[in-house]
């Protein structure tokens, strides 16, 4: 027996491209279901216990190492690498920190021969650039059309609204497919008075909220969503 200290590299096995990253924490969570027959005292009758769809929940959180910006890239739904299928990711940028960047996947450790995921409805190809602070997302801007100098933290996220996944007759995965992307962001500043009056295409704005305080200069907080990037 062997212990094993740090964090594994499940990169590769999720279909990440991120030279300028390190890996902060990553886990696999592998489940199955029970089929089982009662007997009329309502006791499990052991033998009759068939595990089915059994599958393996991953996660991976990155973190920037190059405060310039370093790009990380890797497909939402579709097809997924190996068999792995990322459903959902959250990016986040800090005025005080570097970024950083967590994904979730799924994938079937018991599959039909020849069972994959769909490429449609949703195969979205997602490639970011985080480092130190919050980086100018076009022409000095952020996500959401605030001014880039005051803003203090910016959290994207995006995910598959539905996955579908049917099982063959003996409860093998035989097919899946992702749909419904949705993306959302909150960015917060320091608060100059004016306001967002328009977010940028293809945002839509879900709330905008400014909080103050004796002790502090006051907080402008957007929120939005949108259904490409």
């Amino acid at each position: 027996m062997a212990y094993t200290f740090g964090a594994e590299d499940i990169m590769a096995a999720l279909g990440i491209t991120a030279a300028d990253w390190e890996v902060q924490d990553s886990g696999s969570d592998r489940q199955q279901d029970w089929a089982q027959t009662e007997d009329n005292d309502g006791n499990v009758v052991a033998a009759s216990e068939t595990a089915h769809n059994d599958r393996s929940e991953k996660s991976i959180t990155l973190k920037a190492k190059a405060p310039a910006g370093g790009s990380v890239a890797f497909t939402l739904g579709g097809i997924g690498t190996s068999d792995v299928v990322i459903t959902a990711f959250t990016a986040k940028e800090t005025f005080n920190d570097n970024g950083t960047i967590q994904v979730t996947a799924h994938k079937h450790e018991t599959s039909e021969s020849g069972a994959a995921h769909a490429a449609t409805p949703v195969s979205e190809a997602i490639s970011l650039t985080l480092g130190f602070g919050v980086l100018d997302k076009g022409t000095d801007e952020t996500y959401l059309g605030g001014t880039l100098k005051d803003c203090q933290s910016c959290e994207l996220s995006g995910s598959v609204g539905k996955h579908v996944d049917k099982f063959s007759n003996q409860g093998a995965f035989l097919v899946g497919a992702s749909s419904g992307l949705r993306f959302e962001c909150t960015e917060e500043y320091v608060d100059d008075g004016t306001g967002i009056a328009e977010l940028t295409s293809p945002w839509t704005q879900d709330s905008q909220a400014v909080k103050t305080g004796n002790g502090d200069f006051y907080t402008r907080t957007v929120k939005a969503h949108a259904y490409s990037l």
